[in-house]
């Protein structure tokens, strides 16, 4: 309809040019307060003074919506598609959940033109990592446009656009997806994948998208074989049109989806067999590649090459087509040669997702800012430069480091485990390196010092990270450290315990599944015993992680580098409970369980752990376990001889015996570590056994309670409800978290043998028969 059709339903109505007024229908007026005006596309526009809703004055008047638009001309023909969309219809066309949808907030809603039209649309909200609302793109067809067909996607006016899923994203995983578009993300978040979404393959923004994604190890970005996945890749790795490179791309390895275009496309066809479509992603992943040796799909279009006009500026390279290429193969074989010595064997490697030194001895990590230094000056050396036409850069840097670390050169498997002799890739149990020979310490402790026949001389070809800084000297011995030992320890049984300790440190065996404690005052010696024995293994070979760090997944990786893990001043205070939820991690690393070596920013892999635990103490820690698994693993040794403050105190005696009788104390500690070897299980003094029985009694809290409390009495009876409330009040009173009910109740039955019961038919009340309190005994932990 025009605007002289709107009029012939309205009353009083008042011309002008383009402007008109009449009464307005849907209220008692008597002014002519409605407003009809009729814009450049022939729509009217309806405007009522007093308030009334477009909708209300066509529906008083007898008009509809579709009346305010003006016909279309004689002879138009009708659009050939529809435009709109509704959420069903997407998620029908991408076999999607619409109830999941709209929890990601998804929603149908109205999209309206600078023109005022208004047309059907799906609504995806764009969430920062807070949740508040940054922008609202708006699919309005599923099939992608041809010609002069309007858009598929919209952006609200003033959209801050951004990755979208911010506020989906678990920044705990380790790794993350990027992909192309809404679509693939929904398609990912069905089966539980951490994804993100680009909008648009040319809208990827380091400056804005980085910081992110900046706390994942590793980051997968799904490429399409198409322009777009062109694009995106471009976008990332800094090619072609695209200046800025991601400060991520270290981290990021790209893959394609074989038969599928995209994630959204597999779903399309897979989503009848969801475990099928998430092992095809994850095949996917698996064979995900970094930028420098990602394969491009054949069908990118080629770019199309510039004139060179080298010619003018240099006419060699000109002549020859431009810069010569540079050779990677020749430059990384000559940078191995740096580190190759006499007899053929490299002395840098790299293992476990770091770099280890050859020191004459043993190998030592080295940090990754040191090796691309070293790398960095070798590419300056005008020779290099010139024989394999390299300048230093970031990318050469990258290439260089990649070739260097392959197998073929000085990458080493991370399931091989040390001491390994890499030539056979034989283990090489007992190998270790001395200031003065290569020795075989299980075999000097059997062959009783004969060094003829368990040593050889020093190789890179040993990869092990361990090394003794003291000389071998069969004839050595230890006068002061043996008086210092029998003064300390006057017990046989618990001097014999200490020596094979020291004996079992210097192999990194885990095979008698023990840990030891060293418990007693201040100035008892403990200190000084682990000085004595953290110089006898080497203090390169000792690391530090208290039992409560093993819970910090990046604390945990030293545990497979070194021979002990010596805590001199244990942390005791664990006011809520902490230890009872690593106590399995704590007893597999005993027992040389597989433990997971994660470095910040490095790939996550596993390795057996190596390092028996020591730990001195003035109070024992607090176990939760009732079993025996942890109580068999404990040594627990006491050191009850004070001598600090006394006449007798000798200062410093660790600063004489650590460097003039550490060969005579390696001696001692091979025999009897020999002499270990005779015995199955480690052999507990009767002392050590008593002072943790005891322990183990103070550990159970619920045991303490209950003999405290009560006692057994064939014509008494209690109330479960009763002796639970006063538990429960006794363990807060003093500090300590209750379990339970149930728990208690099957503490009653272990200690008493006593399982509650009905009191009788008519009364319900579940009671305690045979068992009576003591509530004016006080109770102590």
């Amino acid at each position: 309809m025009n605007i002289h059709d709107i009029a012939q339903h309205l009353a009083a109505v008042q011309t002008g040019d383009n402007s008109w007024k009449a009464r307005c229908p849907a209220h008692n007026d008597t002014t002519a307060s409605l407003s009809i005006t009729e814009g450049r596309d022939g729509k009217i526009l309806l405007h009522c003074l007093a308030g009334c809703d477009y909708r209300q004055v066509l529906a008083a008047a007898g008009l509809a919506p579709k009346d305010l638009f003006p016909e279309p001309p004689p002879g138009a023909r009708p659009l050939p598609f529809k435009y709109g969309l509704t959420l069903k219809e997407y998620a029908d066309a991408k076999k999607l959940d619409p109830a999941m949808l709209r929890t990601w907030g998804l929603h149908d809603g109205t999209y309206v033109t600078r023109r005022g039209q208004e047309y059907p649309g799906v609504a995806m909200p764009y969430r920062d990592a807070q949740g508040n609302v940054t922008a609202t793109r708006w699919r309005m067809r599923i099939e992608k446009e041809q010609g002069q067909e309007p858009s598929r996607f919209l952006w609200n006016k003033g959209a801050k656009i951004g990755l979208y899923g911010l506020w989906k994203l678990d920044a705990t995983e380790k790794s993350v997806i990027l992909v192309e578009g809404e679509s693939d993300c929904h398609a990912l978040w069905t089966i539980g994948a951490n994804a993100l979404g680009v909008p648009g393959a040319a809208n990827y923004r380091p400056e804005r998208d980085d910081p992110p994604l900046q706390f994942f190890s590793q980051i997968y970005v799904h490429i399409e074989k198409d322009v777009g996945g062109q694009t995106l890749f471009d976008c990332l790795s800094g090619n072609g049109k695209f200046k800025k490179t991601s400060t991520l791309l270290d981290k990021v390895l790209f893959f394609t989806l074989a038969g599928y275009k995209d994630p959204s496309d597999a779903w399309l066809s897979l989503h009848q067999q969801p475990d099928e479509f998430r092992r095809v992603i994850g095949a996917a992943m698996r064979s995900a590649k970094p930028a420098a040796t990602f394969e491009r799909p054949k069908t990118w279009p080629k770019a199309e090459g510039k004139k060179d006009r080298r010619a003018l500026t240099s006419p060699i390279n000109g002549e020859a087509g431009g810069r010569p290429k540079t050779d990677y193969i020749g430059l990384v074989n000559d940078y191995k040669s740096c580190f190759t010595t006499a007899d053929g064997h490299l002395a840098l490697r790299h293992w476990r997702n770091a770099w280890y030194q050859y020191n004459g001895r043993c190998y030592k990590p080295r940090l990754d800012v040191d090796i691309e230094n070293a790398a960095t000056a070798y590419m300056q050396n005008p020779r290099v430069a010139d024989t394999y036409h390299v300048q230093p850069s970031a990318n050469a840097l990258r290439n260089l480091l990649l070739g260097l670390r392959s197998a073929k050169n000085c990458g080493i498997a991370a399931e091989t485990e040390a001491p390994t002799w890499l030539s056979s890739g034989q283990p090489a149990p007992g190998w270790m390196a001395m200031e003065n020979t290569l020795i075989n310490i299980e075999a000097a402790a059997q062959a009783h010092f004969s060094i003829e026949q368990s040593d050889r001389r020093m190789t890179p070809d040993l990869l092990s990270t361990f090394s003794l800084s003291y000389p071998y000297d069969p004839d050595a011995q230890c006068p002061r450290f043996l008086t210092w030992l029998q003064t300390t320890q006057p017990n046989t049984q618990i001097q014999s315990a200490l020596l094979m300790l020291m004996g079992l440190a210097l192999v990194p065996d885990t095979s008698y599944n023990v840990c030891f404690f060293l418990y007693g005052d201040g100035g008892t010696g403990k200190s000084t015993f682990l000085d004595i024995l953290a110089a006898l293994v080497g203090h390169e070979n000792v690391c530090r992680v208290p039992i409560l760090k093993m819970e910090d997944r990046f604390a945990t990786w030293p545990l497979a580098e070194s021979l002990l893990n010596i805590v001199g001043e244990m942390p005791t205070d664990d006011p809520q409970g902490r230890l009872r939820y690593i106590e399995g991690d704590f007893k597999d690393s005993i027992s040389g369980g597989m433990i997971t070596v994660e470095r910040k920013g490095k790939d996550i892999c596993t390795a057996r752990c190596t390092a028996r635990h020591v730990f001195a103490t003035n109070a024992l820690p607090v176990f939760f376990d009732k079993s025996e698994g942890i109580w068999d693993r404990l040594i627990i040794i006491p050191f009850e001889q004070r001598f600090r403050g006394g006449a007798d105190e000798i200062r410093n005696i660790k600063d004489t015996i650590i460097p003039q009788e550490l060969p005579g104390i390696f001696n001692l500690a091979l025999m009897n570590l020999a002499e270990l070897r005779t015995h199955t299980r480690y052999p507990e003094p009767d002392v050590c056994q008593a002072i943790k029985q005891h322990h183990r009694e103070r550990c159970d809290f619920d045991a303490t309670y209950l003999r405290d409390f009560y006692r057994l009495d064939p014509d008494a009876e209690l109330s479960v409800s009763d002796c639970y409330s006063h538990y429960r009040a006794q363990l807060l009173a003093h500090g300590l978290a209750p379990r339970s009910s149930p728990t208690f109740q099957q503490a009653v039955a272990r200690i008493y043998g006593i399982r509650p019961t009905k009191r009788n038919r008519a009364d319900q009340t579940r009671v305690f028969r045979g068992l009576a309190a003591n509530y004016n005994i006080t109770g102590h932990f």
